[in-house]
C-alpha cells in the first residue's frame, strides 16, 4: 500500500485508500492493522489521500475483529470499506443487525455490493447513512445478481459506482465489460 500511496502522491490524483484486512491468525491481523495505521499516519489528509480501514467482509473477518476495526476507525476519525451481501449465501452467515452490534455502522462506511439486501437491510443502511458502492459489472461477471438500487434510492441510501477489483471483474473500467 505504501507503493500505491506513493503513486497517488506522484500523480496528484485524489484517492481513498484502504489496506485489505482479512483474519488468518493474530500475527497476520496485527501486521495488516499496523500497515493500515502506518499508511494513515503518513498519508491521510496529505497529497489528496484519505486512508481508511478495509475489512474485506464479515465472512473473512470475525465479528470481534470488526469491533476492533470500528474502534480504530472511530479513534482515527476515518472511514471503513467492506463487502456486504455480495452473494446469496452471505445471508446465512451474518445479519446487518450483527454488524450494527459491532459498532462498525457508527463510522462512515462504504459497503460494496449489497446485492442481496432486503427491506430491513435497506432501512438499516439508510438509518446508518451507509454509502453503497454498486459494482454492476463485477456482480454480473460473478453471477451474483443485480442490487436493488431503486429501492435503496427510495430509502435515500447514497449510491456510488465501482468496479470491485480486476480479479473479480477483468477491468477497472466502469464503462466496458
Amino acid at each position: 500500500m505504501k507503493g500505491t500511496a506513493e503513486a497517488v502522491k506522484d500523480t496528484g490524483i485524489r484517492a481513498f485508500l484502504t489496506r485489505g484486512l482479512g483474519y488468518d491468525n493474530d500475527n497476520g491481523w496485527k501486521k495488516r492493522i499496523d500497515e493500515t495505521i502506518y499508511l494513515f499516519e503518513n498519508y491521510h489528509n496529505k497529497y489528496n489521500i484519505k486512508v481508511g480501514f478495509g475489512p474485506h467482509a464479515p465472512y473473512t473477518c470475525p465479528m470481534d475483529k470488526l469491533e476492533e476495526v470500528a474502534e480504530l476507525a472511530k479513534k482515527y476519525e476515518t472511514f471503513v470499506t467492506i463487502h456486504l451481501y455480495e452473494s446469496k449465501n452471505e445471508r446465512e452467515m451474518y445479519t446487518f443487525r450483527d454488524l450494527e452490534k459491532t459498532g462498525l455502522f457508527k463510522n462512515n462506511v462504504i459497503a460494496a455490493h449489497c446485492v442481496h439486501v432486503d427491506e430491513k437491510d435497506i432501512k438499516i443502511l439508510s438509518k446508518n447513512e451507509i454509502t453503497v458502492a454498486h459494482n454492476p459489472s463485477s456482480n454480473l461477471k460473478l453471477g451474483n445478481g443485480i442490487a436493488p438500487i431503486l429501492k435503496m434510492l427510495d430509502h435515500e441510501v447514497n449510491i456510488t459506482l465501482g468496479t470491485d477489483g480486476a480479479a473479480s471483474n477483468n477491468t477497472l473500467n466502469l464503462w466496458k465489460k
